[in-house]
């Protein structure tokens, strides 16, 4: 089971909405939904609130939560990486890095020596 997975049960369990959830936690119903999908994880205040909200083991929500999100999706680019130009691939990587490294370092990496190459 997935921490998102886990805390959707648990939502639901509780016959709360995301919206309702999200408030008590203090996060936007977005945040919610995409912890929800194992798109991201909660940060630490969070995942205890959601432990405690939830009737969650809190220190399994916060193991859970320290690790990178379980869905393993990649995440779309709207066009093609060879035609991105530098400043948009320095706005990307500042993305990856404040996700926790959420999109594929790989790819980056490959794309900042075509670049040093050019």
């Amino acid at each position: 089971m997935t921490l998102g997975s886990m805390i959707r049960a648990a939502r639901r369990d509780k016959g709360l909405t995301q919206v309702e959830l999200a408030k008590r936690v203090g996060v936007g119903q977005p945040t919610l939904s995409a912890w929800e999908r194992d798109v991201q994880n909660p940060q630490p205040e969070s995942a205890r609130k959601l432990a405690q909200i939830l009737d969650l083991e809190q220190s399994t929500v916060l193991q859970m939560a320290a690790r990178s999100p379980a869905s393993g999706r990649k995440t779309s680019i709207a066009k093609p990486f060879d035609t991105i130009q530098a400043t948009e691939l320095q706005t990307l990587a500042t993305i990856a890095l404040t996700l926790g490294g959420a999109l594929p370092f790989d790819l980056f990496v490959e794309q900042l020596e075509r670049i040093r190459r050019n």
